[in-house]
């Protein structure tokens, strides 16, 4: 008898035979009949399929037990702390909280809310790949925990595609001049400021290194003081978690001594993050009266760029440039070497004045 009375309830006792071999299931709980009966065609069902019939009860055990915040946390120790990326997960977890509750169980995040909350990202006009980063953590957690059994089911979280990430605009020369006039003289005297919140020479000194050494704002924050050698600094936490060794100029090395001078803990640069460079940046372009819609390029992360296109005008040599900046293939460094205005017609001019090869097809056509 499949389904018997017992003392705590009724027993299910569910035999089957798969491949010539008897497969048993027998369990006893507080089943009404109807209960028992469904139980006893799941698990047959179950056995005949090669399923473990006590996956799905441990799934909604556990589940029950995992919610939203223990799965960003949980994640965050295991993954992003210490990565270089931990600063900037900050405000998307933070985000997802807001939204979702931590106490939330994980499961219960339907692909319906995750719709309608890209949808109310896309209406605040964020583009597609800030609404990435905002929608990542989720879905970092969601492929951790579901192949595990954690969860009965996943939502489908449909992100929008980027459609082009290949920068065009480029920082000009006059725009570096007055970056450094505006941070240099003009920053401090916007609006008064708390005497611990950093000087506009503390931002004229992180510009002129982002602008000469180009590394990731992420790169720079983390880097101890004895990083800094004369002349040079070692960038041991970065994106790709190669670490590598940049010259410094002469610019950045003034810049460099200032900050030791000036912030005397281990990490000379851990006054800043994303959010006070990007409000910092934010006065600068409003400065410049620079519409952010017209130009949405125009951010802090184009002084990455502007290193990039500068090195290779002078060097003409990606390798160069892709060792600099740190990135794992060309195909990366070839988006940052963007040509200046007037590149094009110089290329021109050396086509059209011609060399010794040149010279000699030009003789030979005019002879025929």
């Amino acid at each position: 008898m499949a389904i018997r009375q017992k003392k705590n309830g009724l027993q299910v006792d569910v035999t089957v035979t798969l491949g010539g071999k008897k497969l048993r299931w027998r369990k006893t709980s507080d089943w009404s009949m109807r209960d028992a009966q469904a139980k006893e065609a799941e698990v047959r069902a179950d056995l005949l399929a090669g399923r473990d019939p006590g996956a799905r009860e441990r799934a909604a055990t556990r589940a029950e037990k995992l919610t939203l915040g223990k799965a960003l946390d949980e994640t965050w120790m295991r993954k992003w702390r210490g990565t270089a990326s931990a600063a900037k997960l900050k405000s998307p977890l933070r985000l997802l909280e807001e939204r979702f509750g931590r106490s939330t169980p994980l499961e219960d995040i339907t692909s319906a809310m995750v719709a309608e909350f890209v949808q109310d990202l896309a209406d605040e006009k964020l583009s597609a790949s800030t609404i990435q980063k905002r929608l990542h953590p989720l879905s970092v957690v969601m492929n951790h925990y579901y192949p595990l059994g954690d969860m009965a089911k996943r939502p489908v979280i449909r992100l929008p595609s980027v459609k082009n990430n290949n920068r065009k605009r480029i920082f000009t020369d006059d725009e570096a001049v007055a970056m450094f006039k505006f941070f240099g003289r003009e920053y401090d005297q916007i609006k008064p400021r708390k005497s611990t919140a950093p000087s506009g020479q503390d931002f004229h000194d992180l510009v002129a290194i982002l602008y000469d050494v180009g590394c990731r704002p992420s790169e720079l924050y983390r880097c101890r003081r004895q990083d800094f050698r004369r002349g040079i600094v070692d960038l041991l936490f970065t994106k790709t978690e190669v670490p590598r060794s940049v010259p410094l100029t002469d610019r950045a090395q003034e810049a460099v001594d200032r900050q030791l001078l000036r912030h005397r803990g281990p990490r000379p640069f851990a006054w800043c993050d994303e959010n006070k460079l990007c409000n910092a940046w934010v006065e600068f372009r409003n400065w410049m009266e620079i519409d952010r819609q017209e130009d949405p390029d125009f951010v802090a992360y184009i002084l990455r760029h502007a290193c990039a296109t500068r090195l290779y005008g002078k060097t003409r040599n990606l390798l160069v440039v892709k060792e600099w900046l740190g990135h794992k293939n060309l195909e990366i460094t070839q988006r940052y070497a963007k040509l200046f205005p007037g590149e094009l017609e110089r290329a021109r001019d050396v086509l059209q004045s011609g060399d010794a090869d040149g010279d000699a097809v030009t003789r030979l056509g005019d002879a025929e």
